[in-house]
């Protein structure tokens, strides 16, 4: 709260839709390493991938006052700097969205597709892998330009 001026000057350079890209890809890169610490044998790499990740988006959402209601608390400290912070929180939440969308589809492709079929290529780890990335990618397009970013006070396209 003392360096919340020094931290608006600083930051100032930045639009809305860089701080929520910024934030979506160090969200996507801790997200990406934990499932990749998962299934992949390099256990090591994709471990330091999810640490450094994870602290990067903690430091994110910690600078933006991450929470379910961030719209009044960012406003209250940021004032009418608060664009930044409420769009690197949507940046943040579009990850959460993106994997819970992922998740329940990939699911329902698990139990809907027989093993027989030719369609059974979509349950292969690359192709849930690209379904993921391509769920991720609509998830920032909706933020960015869907609108929501014109919801956040004080940005003006």
């Amino acid at each position: 709260m003392n360096d919340t001026q020094w931290l608006l000057d600083n930051l100032s350079a930045l639009e809305p839709r860089g701080a929520a890209f910024v934030a979506w890809t160090v969200t996507l890169i801790a997200v990406s390493g934990l499932g990749l610490l998962v299934v992949d044998a390099h256990r090591r790499l994709w471990g330091a991938v999810f640490v450094i990740g994870l602290a990067a988006e903690q430091l994110i959402a910690g600078l933006c006052i991450l929470k379910i209601d961030f719209w009044y608390a960012t406003y209250v400290v940021y004032g009418e700097s608060s664009a930044l912070a409420n769009a690197a929180n949507l940046g943040i939440i579009s990850v959460g969205i993106g994997v819970a969308v992922f998740a329940v589809l990939w699911v329902g492709l698990l139990v809907t597709i027989k093993k027989e079929s030719p369609l059974n290529v979509l349950t292969r780890s690359w192709a849930s892998f690209i379904l993921f990335f391509v769920i991720e990618t609509i998830a920032l397009l909706v933020v960015m330009f869907g609108g929501l970013l014109t919801l956040v006070p004080g940005f003006n396209l």
